[in-house]
């Protein structure tokens, strides 16, 4: 008798615990794979764009690279103007001689 309570009473228990929790849902593949797919094209952009960036930077120093070089002898160094001219900067950035 003592045996039949308990289990009762564990039956009871089992299935009002049973009953009163909600069930989850389980998340829905197709939604999961348009959110990853939609994930994975932005980081694709991120990427392009991050390569453009990096592009655009590395084009512009070449530029200020050749510009310097424009601007220096065979020999690495500046080269010089005339006897009675100095060097000035044009409107444009080039770099001319001119008269002192």
């Amino acid at each position: 008798m003592k045996r039949s309570i308990v289990l009762g009473t564990f039956l009871a228990a089992l299935l009002i615990g049973g009953c009163t929790t909600t069930p989850t849902v389980a998340p829905d593949p197709q939604a999961q794979q348009g959110a990853t797919s939609r994930d994975a094209d932005q980081r694709r952009e991120a990427d392009r764009r991050r390569e453009e960036d990096q592009r655009r930077e590395e084009d512009q120093r070449r530029g200020a690279d050749q510009h310097r070089d424009a601007e220096r002898g065979r020999d690495g160094q500046t080269a010089a103007c005339p006897a009675g001219q100095h060097r000035a900067t044009a409107s444009d950035g080039r770099v001319i001689c001119v008269r002192d």
